[in-house]
């Protein structure tokens, strides 16, 4: 049996509220990095997955012995400082099996999925004219 390794990161961004934010993603399984760009501060965050499981969808409480799903786009959505953007990326595979690449596009009004291997699909279909696309899996 082979296990996923994924890896998953953000771009840097601006927040409305900063405290607000880097308390939010303290509870969550991300580690918080930040950059200085015109004397203002932006974060964005990597994926604090050890096993290399990529971006958790679900934390578990320990005090109420409960796990409870994560809503990033949600969660991200309300932080995000109006103007800016979120750029959420994963990459996995599990072995030559699976490869999994997906982008979310974050602003505060709203958001846009791109998974690479719909968007190859759809190109090679209806740009490009091929009849027969098959998947890049097993």
């Amino acid at each position: 049996m082979a296990n996923y390794y994924g890896q998953a990161r953000t771009n840097y961004f601006a927040v409305k509220d900063d405290e607000a934010f880097v308390a939010e993603m303290s509870k969550l399984p991300v580690e918080v990095i930040t950059e200085e760009k015109d004397g203002k501060t932006l974060y964005g965050f990597l994926d604090a997955n050890q096993d290399g499981g990529g971006l958790d969808s679900y934390i578990y409480d320990s005090e109420t012995e409960q796990e409870d799903s994560i809503d990033w786009i949600e969660t991200l959505q309300k932080h995000v400082a109006p103007g800016w953007a979120v750029i959420l990326m994963e990459v996995g595979h599990e072995k030559y099996r699976y490869l999994n690449a997906y982008t979310y596009v974050i602003t505060e009004s709203g958001f846009r999925e791109l998974n690479l291997e719909d968007w190859a699909h759809e190109t090679a279909r209806n740009e490009l004219g091929a009849e027969n696309v098959t998947p890049a899996s097993y």
